[in-house]
């Protein structure tokens, strides 16, 4: 420990001295290591010092983190055309953040008014130097066509240059784009679509890993139908927290499709966790499943399918069949039996009202 703060010490003695002798990059070395608190108590006042320096000898990154201070108010008071002017120099200069920045302040109209045309000339600038932030937007308004003309050529060119860059969100739009295709367009491809979908899923992308899913279960097109392959994703979906693969993962279990063993305890703990989230198909399971064990309680208070007060083979013989009939009953028509239990307790409550009046009319009240 002693050790490393010496060697801190020396870096900052370093830059100090490069600092004071007029260089550009210690002046800006020292003014990043007052702006991040790196090596020295966080001084945004001292920061914006040794940028400025840094800044008036034209050196872009100081222009772009002074640009910074204005743009958050960080030792400074907060001032988005300030911030607009410096991140422009620097721009000018070639230095793709402060591209990008201009790029989105053109197009929220912040510290400027917004101009989607010179935002998209900024967008391009940043993207052709491997800008992904700026491809991933580029694709996205060529994709969305809300502000600008579709064009989805534009929007597959930059999503694979930010999905090749390793951008999830790109990888997962590509797979979207190849499985979905449009009128006109000619790069609609299953394997394509399966490739980013795969690319994205396993670096933990949900709605991926959900389309892969949906896809191996359809097997739609050319991508055949895998049973197995779609349970897995689903699977890794619905571990995730995603609620309609929670939900699938209960059928698969429900109904024991390839690959996967019949198991309705499991179907249930699916059902369920997807109704927790307001999935509509397994909130109404799960009402009627409840319903269900109320109306097992029903049945035993009134003494259907119950135990028989006979002995022996023929009385054990009986009780199965009640149940089984029970069971098949609450499978084949629980909406049957809820409008029966409806039904029972609307005549219950109405029996027990009327032991109430009369009850009260022999009481003289």
């Amino acid at each position: 420990m002693k050790h490393e703060a010496t060697k801190i010490s020396e870096a900052f003695d370093r830059f100090l001295k490069l600092a004071e002798q007029g260089n550009p990059a210690g002046q800006f070395a020292l003014g990043v290591m007052y702006d991040k608190g790196n090596c020295v108590p966080q001084d945004f006042t001292q920061a914006r010092m040794w940028y400025e320096r840094a800044e008036r000898q034209n050196f872009a990154r100081a222009r772009h983190n002074l640009g910074t201070l204005y743009a958050l108010g960080n030792g400074v008071i907060k001032d988005l055309n300030k911030a607009f002017v410096l991140y422009k120099k620097a721009a000018d200069q070639n230095f793709v953040p402060s591209q990008f920045q201009i790029a989105v302040m053109y197009h929220k109209g912040s510290g400027v008014k917004t101009n989607i045309k010179k935002a998209i000339k900024w967008y391009g600038k940043a993207a052709d130097q491997g800008d992904v932030t700026a491809q991933f937007g580029l694709a996205t308004l060529y994709w969305t066509g809300t502000e600008v003309a579709k064009n989805n050529k534009k929007a597959l060119k930059r999503f694979t240059e930010a999905a090749n860059n390793k951008h999830l969100e790109s990888q997962y739009y590509l797979g979207c784009m190849y499985e979905q295709g449009e009128e006109g367009d000619d790069y609609q491809n299953d394997s394509t679509a399966i490739y980013w979908y795969e690319k994205a899923a396993n670096r933990g992308h949900i709605e991926a890993q959900f389309r892969l899913g949906e896809l191996y279960y359809s097997g739609e097109n050319s991508i055949e139908q895998s049973y197995k392959k779609s349970f897995y994703w689903y699977q890794k979906a619905a571990d995730n927290g995603h609620a309609e693969a929670q939900w699938n993962v209960g059928v698969f279990y429900k109904k024991g499709l390839q690959g996967v063993e019949q198991d309705d305890a499991k179907a249930l703990e699916w059902f369920q966790k997807a109704a927790k989230q307001g999935h509509e198909k397994a909130s109404i399971v799960m009402k009627e499943y409840n319903y269900g064990k109320e109306l097992n309680k029903f049945f035993e208070n009134i003494g259907l399918f119950g135990k028989t007060d006979k002995q022996g083979d023929d009385a054990a013989k009986k009780d199965a069949q009640m149940t089984n009939m029970r069971q098949d009953a609450m499978k084949q028509f629980p909406s049957a039996l809820l409008r029966f239990y409806d039904a029972y307790r609307t005549q219950k409550n109405t029996q027990d009202e009327n032991v109430t009046n009369d009850h009260k009319k022999s009481s003289g009240r």
